[in-house]
């Protein structure tokens, strides 16, 4: 989530969550998020930041799905070089991911 410090015209600053943008704004979106928000009358964007309002749960469920498409790539390569042995590896290492580290 993307969190934008405005500074509106009546001198207040606020801060406006959005997911809008997923986890990142390039600096020509920000520039015309900036541009656009000043034309409008709304203000001034200050700056931006990266929010990361998800759970302790869901954090690791990214980053255990993150790790089984990094293991699916590896086996992927190693279907290309016949290595047997390595997709095997894999694949155990893969389910042990998908039981909760268990084998």
């Amino acid at each position: 989530m993307i969190e934008l410090t405005i500074k509106r015209p009546n001198g207040e600053i606020e801060k406006v969550q959005t997911d809008k943008f997923g986890f990142s704004l390039s600096k020509p979106l920000f520039d015309k998020i900036r541009t656009a928000t000043k034309n409008a009358g709304k203000g001034d964007v200050l700056s931006w930041s990266t929010v990361d309002n998800r759970t302790e749960e869901e954090k690791a469920h990214h980053d255990i799905l993150s790790k089984i498409g990094k293991l699916e790539s590896q086996i992927a390569a190693a279907h290309r070089t016949n290595n047997a042995y390595l997709v095997c590896k894999l694949e155990k290492e893969i389910e042990a991911l998908k039981n909760g580290g268990k084998k």
